[in-house]
């Protein structure tokens, strides 16, 4: 149904109208006090049916099929550079025993050719923010060089891992000698200018299963890994200055987590062991790192939950918040059902001044109903496994939880599932099996294009920072089962909203004039990549207004070449701003006093969507929201 009221007080002055209408003879004030809760009910009914504030500007396959785009047990996410070009990366999985000449087809750029092996591959892929892919390539098995993050100054930060590195570290960085030369886990921290020279880089303790890194404004970096390296790790005044020697029943040394906080040169500031091993979500904000952690690696000690904490039993998971200035702790909390009652996955945070938000899969093993708070949207699981979505304060303490997700199976065990920007809280998640529809009305895609036993249907969600859900949507087509994880994750930059990961359907993922319209090839079940950049059009301001309706914006689409029309130009000194859709000046132009005005813009302007601003001095006369094809 479509809304009919925009705010509150419209609902005010229909009911108001109601009475002048028809005499009533209760009085306005006290029929608004007892139908207070009808009127929040239109308002809510109205806030959950037209809120989706998006549109979708290009949507594209990419690359090789096998992929599968998140990282390597890390949740990076998108990476932005200056430009605001897309950086991710993906696994690839060689199923098939594919030749090398199917996937060197998708190279670009200058991108790496592909090293022929069984199993697992990575590849790096950029693209611009008009959809085209600009870089594709892969990376060495033998010698990962993964791309991490990109700091303020395009300078590029890369975790190296092999058992014979090809990169060698620097004079004055933190460890210039292997630490572990007997060992076959390599892993190296490298810092790299914007045109790709060496800055500096530094061996890393040696590692087990994933390294985190996280950036500050100044340019500092943060390490968090796994290590059994037993000394010159910590710093004086830390959280943990020495190593807990803790041995399995085969007598193998547990290795434990570390944080290590390094200068923009690539020196050691401090660094910590941690009660706990290792870590898959870590983000910087404000001074502080916020950690998802796990219970303590030496089981007869309970640490991870400090005086006060919002849950002091012991979980699987729990929470650290660590003061990035000196590296001690400010808090920490358990959070999750009793350990080994349940299988809980807590995967992704995202953390900004409203507060700190975390996600992750129930399985409901066993009922539990633990991260659903009262009045929360969803206080229970439904079907095999739901989402959960909670929110903490800064200083941690449990706001609001609540489940999301349909009556079949759900999951977000992917790379980057949850993003925030200011009060909106995105999360993305794959629903198995015939299902319930959870998406609301209005939304991008309302249905799923199957619904069956077997169907894996990929959707996003927004909920605000008070926890209510104000939209929920499917997107592309229904997947086939591939064997490994189908992703689907989630980014926001600049009010856009990005969704990317992989997909074996063949509907619902490219737009118009895409980069790659098709998978390559299309009738197989191994996963293709998939990209979509979606812009607010309320925060964009790209919807034309009817200020000075003479003037006209033509031919609209077009190749890059267009007219702008109108009698106001006669008599007015007028200028043209042409932005895109991230909001980037690509152009600003005096315009004559002509009507008619012609601009040539082929050589300039790549298939896309663009904002016109027709404006003299500060005031805007117009402005057209333009699309090249």
């Amino acid at each position: 149904m479509k809304a009919i009221f925009s705010s509150l007080w419209e609902i005010q002055l229909f009911i108001s109208k109601l009475f002048s209408r028809f005499h009533f003879n209760l009085s306005y004030n006290k029929f608004l006090s007892k139908n207070l809760f009808f009127m929040l009910f239109i308002c809510a009914n109205y806030q959950a049916q037209s809120g989706f504030e998006f549109e979708r500007s290009w949507g594209t396959y990419f690359g090789a099929n096998g992929g599968q785009i998140s990282g390597i047990n890390t949740t990076r996410g998108i990476l932005f550079d200056s430009q605001k070009n897309l950086n991710i990366r993906g696994t690839l999985w060689n199923q098939q025993n594919t030749p090398a000449s199917y996937y060197n087809q998708f190279l670009i750029g200058g991108g790496s050719p592909y090293i022929i092996q069984q199993g697992l591959s990575s590849f790096q892929a950029t693209f611009s923010q008009a959809g085209s892919l600009s870089y594709y390539g892969y990376i060495n098995p033998v010698n990962f060089a993964n791309l991490e993050k990109i700091d303020q100054s395009d300078n590029r930060y890369y975790i190296i891992r092999g058992s014979a590195l090809s990169v060698q570290p620097t004079p004055g960085a933190y460890f210039t000698t292997d630490p572990n030369p007997s060992s076959a886990n390599k892993v190296m921290l490298a810092k790299y200018s914007p045109s790709g020279v060496l800055l500096w880089a530094t061996y890393l303790p040696n590692a087990f299963g994933n390294v985190n890194i996280e950036l500050d404004p100044a340019g500092n970096a943060y390490v968090y890994g796994e290590t059994r390296m037993v000394q010159n790790i910590s710093t004086a005044g830390v959280l943990q200055e020495n190593f807990d020697l803790i041995y399995d029943s085969y007598g193998d040394l547990i290795p434990s987590g570390y944080i290590l906080k390094f200068s923009p040169g690539g020196q050691r500031l401090w660094g910590t062991y941690m009660p706990s091993g290792a870590s898959y979500s870590m983000q910087y904000f404000d001074d502080a790192l916020y950690i998802i952690t796990g219970k303590n690696t030496n089981a007869t000690l309970n640490t991870m939950a400090t005086v006060g904490a919002y849950q002091s039993s012991v979980a699987d998971a729990s929470l650290t918040k660590i003061n990035t200035l000196n590296g001690t702790r400010e808090w920490g909390t358990y959070y999750g059902p009793p350990s080994g009652s349940s299988m809980v996955l807590m995967y992704d945070l995202a953390v900004n001044e409203t507060g700190l938000y975390v996600t992750g899969t129930d399985y409901n093993f066993d009922g539990s109903s633990f991260f659903g708070t009262p009045t929360s949207y969803k206080q229970t699981v439904t079907g095999g496994s739901d989402l959960f979505l909670s929110k903490f304060t800064l200083s941690g303490n449990r706001v609001w939880s609540t489940y999301f997700g349909s009556s079949g199976e759900d999951m977000n065990e992917f790379d980057k599932v949850i993003a925030v920007a200011g009060n909106d809280v995105f999360i993305t998640g794959l629903s198995y099996g015939a299902t319930n529809n959870i998406a609301t009305p209005n939304s991008y895609q309302s249905a799923p294009e199957f619904n069956s036993a077997g169907s894996n249907n990929f959707y996003f969600a927004k909920f605000d920072s008070s926890g209510s859900l104000s939209w929920a949507s499917y997107y592309g087509g229904t997947n086939n089962s591939a064997g490994i994880t189908i992703p689907i994750n989630v980014g926001v930059d600049d009010g856009n909203l990005y969704l990317y990961g992989s997909t074996n359907s063949n509907v619902g993922y490219a737009t118009e004039g895409a980069w790659m319209p098709v998978r390559n090839p299309n009738n197989t079940n191994q996963l293709t990549g998939f990209m979509a950049k979606f812009i607010n059009k309320n925060l964009l301001g790209v919807s034309d207004n009817t200020k000075n309706s003479d003037l006209v914006l033509y031919d609209n689409p077009n190749n890059g070449e267009f007219s702008i029309k109108g009698k106001i130009l006669t008599v007015k000194k007028c200028e043209l701003q042409l932005y895109d859709v991230a909001g980037r000046q690509i152009l600003v132009k005096k315009m004559s006093n002509d009507v008619t005005q012609k601009f040539d813009l082929k050589s300039v302007l790549q298939k896309g969507n663009y904002v016109i601003k027709i404006s003299e001095g500060k005031s805007i006369i117009k402005t057209f929201k333009m699309t090249v094809k």
